[in-house]
């Protein structure tokens, strides 16, 4: 089904066509829709959070970040 297919549907029937599409979406966070490269990344990445320990409060990323952008500007 294309675009111009389901502009032609009613809203009602988008509507439950959405909600259809919706519900294929997995909800539980233990068992992400993923690649298995983007889980082995996001394996990765929090060992290195464990091991390396801490992080940065996510106020100060989001200064950090505002600062970039204000120098590339």
């Amino acid at each position: 089904m294309d675009l111009s297919e389901i502009l032609k549907l009613s809203v009602e029937e988008r509507l439950e066509l959405m909600a259809q599409i919706w519900n294929t979406i997995p909800t539980d966070p233990d068992h992400p829709n993923l690649e298995s490269w983007q889980l082995r990344f996001a394996e990765k990445r929090l060992e290195e959070h464990r091991r390396d320990g801490g992080g940065i409060p996510a106020r100060e990323a989001v200064e950090r970040i505002r600062n970039r952008l204000k120098k590339g500007s």
